[in-house]
């Protein structure tokens, strides 16, 4: 069984790779920026000296299941704050397909979403 000095050490000793060279992760304490908008913060996440995301992201990624014709679609999103009633419809006058969802802002004032309809 490890301590949790010896767990500490392990953490402090060790190299993580925590981007993929464009994309990174989502970390809910990042201070950093995103003046380009691109989604992706403008300087490091630094985690310890030997620990950094290069790429850190703006947002958590959600995934949301939609049904349109009996085939099951995801969207996915990227956003900084929290979304909620996620829907999906087909609009009734014109066939146009509609999502829409609540987003509540947790970091003011930029909130942001991206959308990517993919078929399963």
């Amino acid at each position: 069984m490890l301590s949790a000095i010896g767990i500490l050490c392990l953490l402090l000793s060790s190299v993580n790779v925590w981007d993929n060279g464009k994309e990174g992760n989502y970390w809910g304490y990042y201070p950093g920026q995103d003046l380009n908008e691109d989604g992706i913060g403008d300087t490091p996440n630094v985690i310890y000296v030997n620990n950094r995301d290069n790429h850190p992201l703006m947002g958590m990624f959600s995934d949301f299941k939609i049904t349109w014709k009996q085939e099951t679609h995801h969207v996915t999103t990227i956003c900084n704050s929290t979304i909620s009633e996620f829907r999906f419809e087909v609009g009734t006058e014109t066939g146009n397909k509609i999502i829409s969802f609540n987003v509540t802002e947790k970091m003011a004032p930029l909130v942001s979403a991206e959308l990517q309809f993919l078929p399963t």
